[in-house]
C-alpha cells in the first residue's frame, strides 16, 4: 500500500488518535452485533 511508511519508521500517530480510533472501531463492532 502506498499510505505505508517504509520499515522500520515509526508512526507518527498520537495516543489520543489511536485511543479514538479503537472507541469507534469498538462502538461500530457493537452496532453490528445488534444489527446481527
Amino acid at each position: 500500500m502506498h499510505g505505508q511508511p517504509p520499515p522500520g519508521k515509526p508512526f507518527d500517530i498520537s495516543e489520543r488518535t489511536i485511543r479514538f480510533a479503537l472507541r469507534a472501531l469498538s462502538a461500530m463492532i457493537c452496532r453490528i452485533d445488534e444489527a446481527a
